[in-house]
């Protein structure tokens, strides 16, 4: 068919420029345009469907800096060379994998290590956390102002806790599993639960991060609110707290001691049954009381915190995943009550568990599956499941396939990195935030007709 032949019936059928073009390129009469006009048509219409999905973005109630502040993950190329990128640069990498091959890696387990382990080679490790203030920070705000006021009461309302606070803990390796099991690595304690406990013990004692308030005072008098990142009170009061692969139960330990003895939290500290005795008797050495059941509700009589010891294996939890994807058994609200009964949380931790690629869908379909955009929980009853991902930085290869399949459960993820600006203020010593350590959080939003960014109270 000629150029001039297809541009009159491609005009009779109203298919305009385009169409003649498109009947000159492929040869095809104008019924012929149509019909792949209306298949490009399909397609891209569903991509706009798909883009302009709305999501109801209900911030977890447990979360008190704003999301603006932190940064937005869309792109895993774009991740890892930020990450990579400032590792690269950062000096104290270099100092640490030099300190790590000295004698004074061997003395000061907690502050460097060949792969992260505190002591690979010890039956059992002694790990001191001292929390201690801040030094105080530079203000330009006159006397007098509501800014100064607020820190003021805060400052007396902490007044106990100026001190700080010195955390001991003995844990128990099992070293003869890791030079002998293939493939074992929750046997020993990694400092990365170390580090994320001395950041959590700063948040309760000392939350004063300057951060833009969620809900607060408006911008015309420029104030801003100071508080940390996450809701400590609220989270050591009733919170239902999920720990995936907690190894050794070292992250649990460090923090049993935040809690009041009103508390009605619970901790659930999960990993393989094969490591589920070493938990226990970590949890028994250092006099921690816990239990081999979950989390039975906010509403239990009994007061103070509450640990639970029990087996969650990623591969399993996947295999449930995949049949509520694909054989038809959808999570509805309607379903729920009858066909699933598991626990409800508040905040997941996963610390340090970015190590072998085979287990990353695994990880993160387990994320998916446990995490509720509404649920039962006495904080999560109005927002969703924080998730908190804390790794130290290997391959990049590993990390990148992380962000990539995390990404690609669907954009009823909000997936945001915690950035070092952040985390160095008012904290300029805290380990966490060294840049060879990436700390991600994220939650699951419902599907709404009307996409609101609400804050959940």
């Amino acid at each position: 068919m000629g150029y001039d032949h297809g541009h009159q019936e491609a005009a009779n059928e109203g298919l305009g420029g385009a169409g003649a073009w498109l009947c000159s390129l492929t040869g095809r009469g104008p019924i012929k345009v149509q019909a792949i006009f209306k298949t490009i048509g399909v397609v891209i219409r569903d991509f706009v469907n798909i883009q302009l999905t709305s999501f109801e973005m209900k911030i977890p109630s447990l979360l008190t800096v704003s999301p603006d502040r932190l940064v937005r993950v869309t792109d895993p190329d774009e991740e890892v060379f930020a990450l990579y990128t400032g590792l690269a640069g950062s000096s104290e990498c270099a100092t640490e994998f030099d300190a790590a091959k000295s004698e004074q890696a061997h003395r000061h387990p907690t502050q460097v290590g060949s792969l992260g382990f505190v002591d690979s080679g010890a039956s059992r490790v002694a790990i001191r956390l001292e929390i201690r203030a801040p030094p105080p920070q530079p203000t330009d705000r006159p006397s007098g102002t509501v800014q100064n006021r607020r820190a003021a009461r805060r400052a007396k309302a902490c007044s106990s806790s100026q001190n700080g606070r010195d955390i001991q803990v003995e844990l128990k390796q099992d070293i003869f599993a890791t030079k002998y099991r293939s493939g074992d690595t929750g046997s020993i304690v990694w400092r990365a639960s170390i580090h994320l406990a001395e950041f959590l013990w700063y948040e309760l004692l000392f939350p004063s991060t300057p951060e833009a308030p969620l809900v607060g005072p408006s911008e015309q008098d420029g104030s801003k609110d100071e508080r940390g990142f996450l809701d400590m009170k609220r989270l050591t009061g009733l919170g239902r707290i999920l720990e995936l692969g907690a190894g050794t139960g070292s992250l649990g330990i460090l923090c049993a001691g935040m809690f009041p003895p009103e508390s009605r939290a619970s901790w659930t500290v999960s990993d393989q049954f094969d490591l589920l005795a070493i938990i226990a008797r970590n949890f028994s050495h250092n006099q921690i009381g816990f239990s081999t059941a979950g989390p039975r509700g906010s509403d239990r009589e009994e007061s103070g915190v509450r640990f639970s010891v029990e087996e969650i294996d990623w591969v399993e939890v996947e295999k449930q995943w995949l049949k509520t994807q694909f054989i038809h058994q959808p999570r509805v609200q309607g379903n729920e009550k009858k066909a699933d009964r598991r626990a409800r949380y508040d905040l997941i931790l996963a610390v340090d568990c970015l190590y072998n690629e085979s287990l990353i869908l695994p990880l993160l379909r387990t994320i998916d599956h446990l995490a509720s955009v509404e649920s039962d929980g006495c904080c999560s009853r109005t927002g969703p499941t924080l998730v908190i991902v804390l790794s130290e930085l290997r391959s990049s290869e590993v990390v990148e396939s992380f962000v990539r399949h995390w990404l690609a459960l669907g954009p009823t993820w909000s997936i945001f990195r915690l950035p070092s600006s952040l985390l160095h203020r008012p904290y300029p010593s805290l380990n966490i935030a060294n840049p060879h350590y990436v700390l991600w959080c994220a939650w699951k939003n419902r599907p709404s007709d009307d996409p609101t960014w609400a804050r959940t109270t």
